[in-house]
């Protein structure tokens, strides 16, 4: 499967006059795209300073009504289609200083598998060397 993702995030935010307004930020994503997408794939936004994360915090992103919009496309050769995929994500739904756990598991004999069990898992950050 062919596919790409865009991340979007949506906050409202005050313009230079004081009017409040939602503006929409596109996150730069270190790989949008994969031309080999037969086992997962973790969207991966760098905090920068140019990041509009950059300095936010938990109760910052609930301020200002923030919320992230991931949009999958992806062509399907089992299928002989193209195939989307939305989902939005509230502040309530990030980990803070955590990363997802590796969930591609090497069989005994080679062959790699998806662990789904451990699709939503995170771990610190501090920890993440340790697993």
């Amino acid at each position: 499967m062919h596919a790409q993702v865009q991340v979007v995030l949506a906050r409202e935010e005050t313009s230079l006059e004081g009017d409040r307004m939602r503006r929409f930020h596109d996150l730069v994503l270190l790989r949008p795209r994969s031309t080999l997408f037969s086992f997962s794939w973790t969207a991966i936004h760098p905090i920068t300073e140019v990041s509009p994360f950059h300095g936010a915090t938990p109760a910052a992103l609930v301020a200002a009504e923030a919320e992230i919009v991931v949009s999958l496309m992806g062509y399907d050769e089992n299928l002989a289609q193209t195939v989307h995929a939305r989902h939005r994500y509230q502040p309530g739904d990030v980990a803070w200083g955590a990363r997802f756990v590796d969930i591609l598991i090497r069989e005994p004999g080679g062959m790699r598998r998806i662990d789904y069990a451990r699709f939503h898992d995170v771990v610190p950050l501090a920890a993440a060397g340790s697993e």
